[in-house]
C-alpha cells in the first residue's frame, strides 16, 4: 500500500511512480493506493496511475484507489480513470479485504 498526502504535483508524479514500481517489485499485480490525504492530482500524476493500469492489466492486475475525498473521485470520473479494467476506488479498506482477501492470500 501507498499512502499519497497532499498534491500530487508534477515534481512528485517521479515519486509517486518509483514508490509504485518499488512495491510492485518484480511479481506484484496489486497495488492499493491510500488517497484519503490526496488534495490534488496534476495531469502528470493522472498520467502516472495511467500508465501503472496499462501495465497491470494484461496481467491481470489491479490498482485501488483507497478512501479518496470527493474531489478526486470527482477528478477520476472526470478523466475516465474510475471506468479503467485495472483500477477500482473503494470507500474503506473493508471493502478492498472483501475483493482481494486477507492480507497474504
Amino acid at each position: 500500500m501507498i499512502r499519497i498526502e497532499g498534491d500530487v504535483d508534477p515534481e512528485d508524479a517521479s515519486n509517486l511512480e518509483r514508490a509504485a514500481w518499488d512495491a510492485f517489485g518484480s511479481e506484484g499485480v496489486r497495488l492499493i493506493l491510500d488517497l484519503e490525504q490526496c488534495t490534488h492530482l496534476s495531469s502528470t500524476g493522472l498520467g502516472v496511475l495511467f500508465s501503472l493500469v496499462r501495465w497491470v492489466r494484461p496481467k491481470g492486475g489491479m490498482i485501488l484507489a483507497v478512501r479518496p475525498q470527493a474531489a478526486i473521485v470527482q477528478l477520476l470520473r472526470q478523466v475516465h480513470l474510475a471506468d479503467e479494467r485495472g483500477f477500482q476506488v473503494f470507500a474503506d479498506l473493508e471493502s478492498v479485504r472483501e475483493v482481494v482477501g486477507p492480507p497474504g492470500a
